[in-house]
């Protein structure tokens, strides 16, 4: 086992709530050498001493503004690339590893062999509640996995290059998981390790069809935005190199689409921002909504 692999990482703060943020970041930062805690809150009016205080291996940065994902967690890889580390983690600020799932995690990291093997990123598994890691972990090969709990192995960046600063948010992370395949590297899953996140809001809903009461996933119009005009411009990308993937990623968003329009309060907006995201694919109109 190589216990030289240096290790960094990255979260992406968003009008957080700050003891939330605090606790989350305690459940992983012990492990890792360097930690960049990145507010892209527009007001930026976090006090870094918030963070200085509490945690000796975390920079803070903050400018007033929102960046989107992909040029965040891009200055946090050429940091990792200039200062010889080995892997990134990047975490959201509501994500969370209890119990001893992060220590198993960093195990499973440092016991690859970066130098033989073309891994570019390992992931985990979600779950909405606490849960122990199980002890034999299976690593399992994947198409895609979102940022929250990643380690991307900085030595792929020459083949795959950097995260889409284009997306703002949404399908960063599956662009950069379908460059990796198409580069010949590998995504691996650690089936038994667990982080604590959830997608989405949940609320529950009664079916139209039977009448059946469940949980349904819920997104803020805006979110519906983004999550139409980035899956477009995926699916006219990739389509070719993953026809199977892109049938049942269309059965998904329709899915998505029916939860919002029928029990989001703001099913006008929702309905809105639907519409406004395949124009704005249609006209090739990327970054930030405007």
């Amino acid at each position: 086992m190589n216990f030289k692999k240096r290790l960094a990482g990255v979260v992406i703060l968003y009008n957080p709530d700050i003891e939330e943020v605090k606790k989350n970041i305690g459940s992983y930062s012990a492990e890792l050498e360097k930690l960049w805690v990145i507010d892209n809150s527009e007001e930026g009016l976090i006090d870094p001493a918030i963070f200085s205080n509490s945690f000796l291996n975390v920079t803070f940065i903050q400018d007033g503004v929102n960046r989107g994902i992909g040029p965040r967690i891009n200055y946090a890889l050429e940091e990792c690339r200039r200062n010889g580390f080995d892997w990134l983690l990047t975490m959201d600020q509501d994500s969370s590893f209890t119990f001893d799932n992060f220590s198993k995690y960093i195990e499973t990291v440092r016991a690859i062999n970066i130098n033989d093997s073309k891994i570019a990123q390992l992931g985990v598994e979600f779950s909405n509640e606490v849960r122990t890691p199980n002890e034999h972990v299976v690593l399992q090969e994947e198409l895609a996995i979102i940022t929250s709990g990643t380690f991307i192995n900085i030595k792929c960046l020459n083949e795959v290059g950097l995260m889409n600063e284009d997306l703002f948010i949404d399908e960063v992370d599956s662009d950069f998981s379908y460059r990796i395949a198409l580069a010949g590297w590998k995504t691996l899953v650690c089936k038994g390790i667990y982080l604590l996140h959830s997608l989405g809001t949940l609320k529950e809903g009664r079916s139209v069809k039977t009448g059946a009461k469940s949980l349904r996933t819920l997104h803020p119009p805006v979110r519906l935005y983004y999550m139409t005009r980035n899956h477009l411009l995926m699916k006219k990308k990739y389509k070719k190199h993953f026809p199977e993937v892109f049938k049942k990623r269309d059965i998904h968003l329709l899915h998505v689409y029916k939860n919002n329009l029928l029990y989001n309060l703001q099913k006008f907006k929702s309905l809105q921002m639907i519409i406004k995201g395949y124009f704005d694919f249609k006209r090739n109109k990327l970054g930030r909504l405007s």
